[in-house]
């Protein structure tokens, strides 16, 4: 039995032990190369962005763009000059967490900022990274558009009374 354990089981254990220990390797570089576009978009760096980012990466704001005309797909040029023009200072993302299996990673993050016209801007985003060679290929945002539209379109959308709405979506 020992035998048969060491010339068989041994290095079959081997094999999926490494395979492990791969996958997890390669899952925390996902997490990490999601969370470091992220900290780009927060800082406005948009020369990191360009290396974060593939060739015929793709950006989604995810919603109905006849109600939040914010909202639509980007390529990779569109996106760096978003960042580059947003009218948002002092912007502070929060990593909530974060799951990823393979290259595929799901951050839950909120952001505090300031706009350009000094109204406080306080969302709450889902991120869906898929990567590819080691880079962001496709990112999904989830937001609260409503929110999103209330600040940047105040003439179609009247926010109500209410504290939780004022100060911006809350995270539970």
């Amino acid at each position: 039995h020992t035998m048969v354990y060491t010339n068989f089981l041994l290095p079959i254990l081997s094999i999926v032990f490494a395979t492990q220990v791969l996958a997890g390797e390669i899952e925390e570089t996902s997490r990490q190369l999601s969370i470091d576009a992220i900290r780009a978009v927060e800082s406005a760096d948009t020369s990191a962005l360009e290396d974060l980012l593939t060739s015929d990466f793709t950006y989604y704001l995810m919603g109905n763009r006849t109600i939040t005309p914010l909202l639509g797909e980007f390529n990779k040029e569109t996106t760096i000059t978003m960042v580059e023009d947003r009218p948002l200072s002092d912007v502070t993302f929060t990593i909530i967490d974060s799951v990823a299996e393979g290259e595929k990673v799901a951050v839950r993050a909120s952001m505090t900022s300031t706009t350009d016209w000094d109204v406080e801007y306080n969302n709450i985003y889902h991120y869906f990274f898929e990567l590819k060679g080691g880079k962001v290929f496709k990112l999904y945002e989830y937001s609260d558009t409503a929110y999103t539209l209330a600040i940047y379109y105040p003439d179609r959308v009247k926010l109500g009374t209410s504290t939780r709405v004022l100060s911006g979506p809350q995270l539970r």
